[in-house]
């Protein structure tokens, strides 16, 4: 999705193609609806947040893909 030097799409892509890199859980957080992005039926992420996204959100979606337990 929108970064200031490419795609966010394009960056989740590469990180994939490295070995060193291919594990990184991928979190998109964009303004954009998840519907009208349809390459990311493609790639491998764990979450896409729309904005505006609550801090609460953020950490919890953060906590959920890193294991850890999140307080209510």
């Amino acid at each position: 999705i929108a970064m200031p030097d490419g795609r966010g799409t394009d960056f989740c892509a590469a990180l994939r193609k490295h070995r060193r890199t291919k594990y990184i859980p991928v979190i998109f957080c964009s303004g954009f609806a998840r519907e009208t992005v349809p390459e990311l039926d493609t790639l491998p992420y764990v979450a896409y947040l729309e904005k505006p996204v609550s801090a609460a959100a953020l950490k919890r979606t953060v906590y959920r893909e890193l294991g850890l337990p999140v307080a209510p």
